[in-house]
């Protein structure tokens, strides 16, 4: 655990490190984390309700039990964290969709909000640009290499990984000026003189992005459309229901999304998501 109690002294405040470091203590009691499945996660959360858990409580365990599967997998332990979404979980007095869908139009919109930082706007930009054209995953975006990006051909190459398929991607010609500006002037000045990476999208710190920097930098845009869970999976499903929705044929969807099979795809068809949606709702432990 001293590794993880370095992790979190680098990015919480000593009381956070405290209160994770007690939470996922009890947590690895009960769980073999460096295994868990996210149905594994969710029956222990589930327990906790069990348990008359009061709902903040839970939320905080969550909190620090996602950090930790993060770690893992930062730290090689692990390929995938199965608690990346958790963060979507709330507590509502009715019935609400876990995933929301958004227009091409209203996700568009999104990248033209002001951001608080001039040294991260234009990474901003390339990163909600990856997940509204592209539809990339949480993880592939914190994957990408600045070496995938080949801006002579306009296209981004998306590695292979455990859960998506490889494939290479066109760029949109205003993902093009934002990437060529990002890679020649905005990381260079948040590296900085720091440890060097080949990562593309680099935090304040010159390190590169987390999964959940990436789920913090979408929630603070949920603003837009308060009546709807805006969270990198919508987005990602938004793409996909917007493309089957336009006509494109179901096997294009799944090369451009990296499904490893066309049943993956299918539960994006416009008939299946009102039945899909309603599912994850009725069955999250959280509800």
């Amino acid at each position: 655990m001293k590794e993880f109690e370095q992790y979190l002294s680098e990015r919480y405040a000593p009381s956070t490190v405290k209160m994770y470091l007690r939470e996922v203590a009890i947590y690895l009691k009960a769980v073999h984390a460096d295994q868990a499945s996210y149905a594994e996660v969710m029956d222990y959360v589930g327990q906790l309700r069990e348990r008359n858990y009061a709902v903040n409580n839970i939320r905080r365990i969550m909190a620090s039990i996602r950090v930790y599967h993060q770690f893992l997998v930062e730290t090689g332990v692990r390929m995938d964290n199965p608690c990346s979404m958790l963060f979507t979980l709330r507590d509502q007095p009715t019935p609400r969709p876990l995933h929301s869908l958004f227009s091409p139009s209203e996700l568009k919109a999104l990248l033209y909000r002001e951001n608080r930082y001039g040294s991260t706007i234009v990474r901003n930009k390339v990163l909600l640009g990856l997940l509204i054209y592209q539809g990339l995953s949480v993880q592939e975006l914190v994957n990408l290499q600045v070496r995938e990006v080949d801006l002579t051909r306009a296209m981004v190459h998306v590695r292979h990984s455990r859960k998506h398929a490889a494939r290479d991607l066109p760029l949109e010609a205003s993902q093009i000026m934002d990437l060529q500006t990002y890679i020649h002037r905005d990381r260079p000045a948040l590296l900085d003189g720091k440890t060097q990476t080949t990562t593309l999208l680099l935090n304040m710190r010159g390190r590169g992005i987390t999964a959940d920097d990436v789920h913090y930098l979408v929630s603070t845009y949920a603003w837009f459309y308060p009546d709807r869970q805006l969270t990198a999976g919508s987005i990602r499903a938004s793409v996909m229901v917007n493309k089957l929705k336009q006509g494109e044929d179901i096997s294009s969807v799944q090369y451009f999304g990296g499904f490893k099979w066309l049943s993956s795809v299918e539960r994006f068809k416009p008939s299946d998501i009102s039945r899909l949606l309603s599912m994850i709702d009725d069955f999250h432990p959280m509800r």
